[in-house]
């Protein structure tokens, strides 16, 4: 699906690192961290929404709303084009990395 590999791509050059790859090889326990976990769940989301769009354009064009819950509510603005792709995945990264220092000064 190109335009789900066009949205890791792009994730790549603003994460600084192969999200992919790291999605799929691991290793687990990084993937597991906050700080990788939340873009990846952002990019993967959209992803999949971009195979939708190759599959079935008709879903995606007869969408009139779209809503998540916490990190949703970034992927769901990006969907409806309020929000662009790069920012809101600095956004999530700047958000993730905050989450994984406040929890790791917990434990």
């Amino acid at each position: 699906y190109p335009g789900a590999r066009d949205i890791f791509q792009l994730a790549n050059e603003v994460l600084g690192y192969d999200l992919l790859k790291l999605c799929l090889d691991g290793p687990r326990e990084k993937l597991d961290q906050t700080r990788h976990c939340q873009p990846a769940v952002m990019v993967s989301s959209l992803a999949a929404l971009e195979q939708l769009k190759e599959e079935r354009p008709n879903a995606i064009e007869n969408c009139f709303a779209t809503a998540g819950f916490s990190l949703g509510e970034i992927s769901a603005l990006v969907f409806a084009g309020a929000l662009p792709f790069d920012k809101a995945l600095r956004l999530v990264q700047i958000r993730a990395e905050a989450m994984q220092l406040a929890s790791e000064q917990h434990t």
